[in-house]
């Protein structure tokens, strides 16, 4: 574009002028060019002075937010003078900064996908951008992100077998389901052991969880008023939900730390391409983590809140995808113990907790064929404030005991990965074929954010 040449940007009215349009419309690579261009087109139309800078500003104001994290939250008088003088050679933060963007791997892939984005959707197609490689089924969205096989893959793959509960439990479930808290605690002193025999920690601990939960629930159903009512997060966290998730837990191998616990998933992620003089990164903390007894090994997570907004509130959203990211990662830690192996990696499992005041959901994270991470949301179970059949106990203390019996069967899987066939082992065929370990796979990482144009300035100025 010469000095005296106008954009065909330009030539729609004026009120449709938008820098971002501009940079989004704009033909050239170059942050630096898009910029020049702009310029230069506003100072051949005539504009100058008063009214030209103020002119200039207006459509600089939609895209202030945007520029602000990268120009250190300067103001905006300053980067029109700064962007002015883009035309002079010189070597300041932000000429320096956009030269360092514009070879940035994740800066490149960023525009291919958005050419391919601009194809697809003037041609009608659907394009959903992600950051992740997860893809979830809280809503009928993600069915356009992908192909059909792999639509298939996620929809239709089943590699492992869903957790059932035992017939003892379910009939224990249906007897404590009454709607009388006089008849209730007459049951709830009544032997829970099957024909009356004597108890046994190891067989008919689930079923001593299950008394204990009604009972602790108990102190709580007697009161006259809802015992729900304005209660901050902390009360429900040592009052129902203590009695209800922790204990489930007692009998395995895992702790559960509680009190904004950091992922170790989480932070091994972070510091992956750590060197011995940089600052070792936190991970990401929750209000509980299923961490294996003195081990950094991971199976779940919680997040919980003071108050229940529906699924389309903020805190919901928010801790929402806070804690499918800390499940992915304690995913890849997971698969990583297991060498990646196939067989193992397509059978792992973990489990997340969203609880909000009294309602809680489960979430189930697994790698169904490999590669592409599924997310499941199960439904939102409530724990009532009165006795009651019609919201019983029973289906909270059902999707607690689901989310236990996935973590069961990771951690067995986990226990005895190193077990070797020995039949196979040892049979004469493989003299001659010889020893062949499993099939590995690859597993999608979680991407690093996104660092800021200062720090990158600012470690290029320290070299």
């Amino acid at each position: 574009m010469s000095d005296n040449q106008i954009h065909e940007f330009f030539k729609r009215k004026s009120a449709k002028w938008n820098i971002s349009d501009f940079l989004d419309e704009s033909n050239d690579e170059q942050f630096k060019k898009k910029i020049d261009a702009y310029i230069k087109s506003l100072e051949n139309i005539g504009i100058n002075g008063v009214a030209g800078n103020l002119l200039v500003s207006l459509p600089f104001k939609t895209f202030r937010r945007a520029t602000k994290p990268m120009l250190g939250h300067r103001r905006t008088s300053r980067f029109l003078s700064d962007v002015q003088d883009f035309s002079s050679t010189h070597i300041g933060p932000i000429e320096a900064s956009g030269e360092l963007l514009d070879t940035r791997p994740d800066r490149q892939e960023a525009r291919t996908w958005r050419k391919k984005h601009k194809e697809r959707k003037s041609t009608g197609e659907p394009s959903v951008h992600l950051h992740h490689t997860e893809i979830g089924t809280i809503n009928g969205d993600t069915g356009d992100i992908s192909t059909i096989e792999e639509w298939k893959e996620i929809t239709t793959s089943e590699v492992k077998d869903k957790p059932k509960l035992e017939h003892s439990l379910v009939e224990l479930l249906k007897i404590y389901t009454v709607d009388n808290v006089e008849r209730l605690q007459e049951i709830l002193f009544e032997s829970f052991v099957p024909d009356g025999g004597k108890y046994d920690r190891n067989i008919y601990y689930d079923l001593n969880f299950i008394n204990y939960a009604y009972r602790g629930m108990l102190f709580l159903w007697e009161r006259k008023e809802n015992p729900f009512i304005e209660r901050l997060e902390g009360w429900y966290e040592m009052n129902v939900w203590s009695h209800l998730i922790d204990p489930a837990f007692h009998n395995l191998n895992i702790d559960l730390v509680r009190g904004e616990g950091m992922s170790l998933a989480s932070s091994d992620r972070k510091n992956l391409e750590r060197t011995i003089h940089a600052r070792k990164k936190i991970g990401r903390k929750g209000d509980g983590v299923f961490r294996l007894c003195m081990d950094r090994l991971e199976f779940g997570a919680i997040e919980s809140g003071r108050k229940w907004e529906g699924q389309s509130g903020t805190k919901y959203m928010t801790d929402s995808l806070k804690i499918c990211k800390m499940l992915k990662d304690m995913l890849n830690q997971l698969a990583t113990e297991c060498d990646t192996r196939e067989n193992l990696v397509r059978k792992l499992q973990v489990v997340g907790m969203l609880h909000g005041a009294n309602r809680i959901q489960v979430i189930t994270v697994d790698l169904p064929k490999g590669y592409v991470t599924r997310i499941q949301h199960r439904k939102v179970r409530e724990v009532a404030g009165r006795l009651t059949k019609s919201k019983p106990l029973a289906l909270v203390l059902k999707e607690i005991l689901y989310a236990k019996s996935i973590i069961t069967q990771t951690l067995d899987i986990i226990n005895n990965k190193d077990d070797v066939d020995l039949e196979n082992f040892l049979d004469d065929s493989d003299e001659q074929d010889g020893y062949h370990t499993s099939r590995t796979i690859a597993v999608s990482k979680t991407f690093m954010k996104t660092g800021r144009t200062k720090d990158v300035v600012n470690e290029k100025k320290r070299q």
